[in-house]
């Protein structure tokens, strides 16, 4: 099974990262456990629910708390949302500009960083 390196995954309630321990290496080698697999695997299926309008829900390994999908910290790589804005080649963003964004969509902002 191929894999992105995909590795935070935070628990709203308990804080603790769903993929803790496993490195990106892991996920491209035969070294995840059956239930790290199981983990990774729950998650996916997570997203592909959400992606299909659902409202999906995880269930923590470490507390066993289920919360929404959307919810989970999912670090500085991934988030769900309805919309998204791609900028090219610009500056650090400054505050009062993020802060303009949310004014105008009237939601709190997740900002994504990702490098080609």
């Amino acid at each position: 099974m191929s894999f992105t390196a995909f590795t935070d995954c935070f628990c709203p309630r308990f804080k603790k990262n769903r993929f803790d321990g496993i490195s990106p290496e892991d996920f491209y080698s035969e070294n995840l456990t059956k239930e790290e697999q199981e983990n990774f695997n729950a998650v996916h299926l997570a997203f592909e629910n959400w992606s299909k309008g659902k409202e999906t829900y995880l269930t923590c390994p470490h507390c066993e708390a289920e919360s929404k999908i959307d919810d989970y910290n999912l670090g500085k790589t991934l988030a769900c949302s309805n919309i998204g804005f791609t900028f090219w080649n610009w500056s650090e963003f400054t505050t009062d500009f993020l802060n303009e964004i949310k004014t105008i969509l009237g939601s709190d902002i997740k900002v994504i960083l990702g490098h080609l």
